[in-house]
């Protein structure tokens, strides 16, 4: 009976035996558009840019590796907070809603707003008085009504003091003004002209009338139309003349003997 473990070979080492070596991985290139946040086997730091501005806002928080919420859980918070400004709620409740602009009413202001105290009572005096007459006055209306009447001489005074209806004076004429001398403006030539251009004169068109005699017939003419009789062999319109027939001709008779059979 055969070994069947004869036909996986001979596990025993042999110094003589090379190893084989093992394959080499075949790395395919990618043709990704994503970019890996790695920098290229290429590239040297050394020649980098140093004035390259760093990234801010939203950017920087993005590429910071050391950011995000799993970092953060294992970090401690900070004892204290360097450099801050530490104020009790009273402090800031006593600069809080309060005008910070520096400007401060002056008592002329608040005199000229609200009144000044000292000159209360002259004026107070003065709108009495003002009052009183305000009423004297309305009552001296009240007693005296307005009349609407007027007398014709009244209205005819009162016409012609107006200047509605005065004459308009009349306007001197040329003749009338005495030592007028007539001004005409003259044009006066900057530059004379090399060429005078020479105008055509065209000959304008004359209308020429003609005399003749005209005279008129009567409506109706005394010649009488010409009339043509076909018996006679006259011309007719447009055709020769048909010849006149024999006076002893006649039109034959129709008989079927002389027309040929059709059996």
């Amino acid at each position: 009976m055969s070994n069947p473990f004869d036909l996986l070979g001979n596990d025993v080492e042999d110094a003589n035996v090379v190893a084989p070596l093992p394959p080499k991985e075949i790395v395919r290139n990618t043709t990704s558009s994503k970019k890996a946040d790695v920098p290229p086997p290429s590239a040297d730091p050394s020649r980098a840019n140093k004035n390259r501005p760093k990234p801010t806002g939203n950017e920087a928080a993005f590429k910071d590796k050391n950011g995000g919420r799993k970092n953060n859980r294992s970090r401690e918070a900070p004892a204290e907070t360097t450099g801050a400004k530490r104020t009790t709620h009273a402090a800031r409740r006593s600069s809080d809603r309060q005008n910070r602009s520096g400007k401060v009413d002056t008592e002329k202001r608040v005199r000229q707003g609200w009144g000044d105290n000292k000159k209360e009572v002259t004026e107070e005096a003065a709108a009495e008085i003002d009052a009183q007459a305000e009423i004297e006055a309305d009552k001296a209306e009240e007693e005296t009504p307005a009349s609407n009447k007027k007398s014709l001489q009244d209205y005819l005074d009162e016409v012609n003091s107006s200047g509605l209806n005065k004459a308009p004076a009349a306007k001197k004429s040329v003749d009338q003004l005495e030592d007028a001398e007539l001004l005409v403006k003259k044009e006066e030539v900057y530059a004379e002209p090399t060429k005078v251009k020479s105008l055509k004169s065209k000959q304008l068109k004359s209308k020429q009338y003609l005399d003749f005699d005209v005279n008129f017939s009567d409506s109706q003419s005394s010649a009488k139309p010409r009339k043509f009789d076909n018996n006679k062999g006259g011309p007719r319109r447009g055709g020769k003349s048909k010849p006149a027939k024999a006076a002893g001709e006649q039109k034959p008779a129709v008989n079927a003997k002389n027309f040929p059979s059709l059996a």
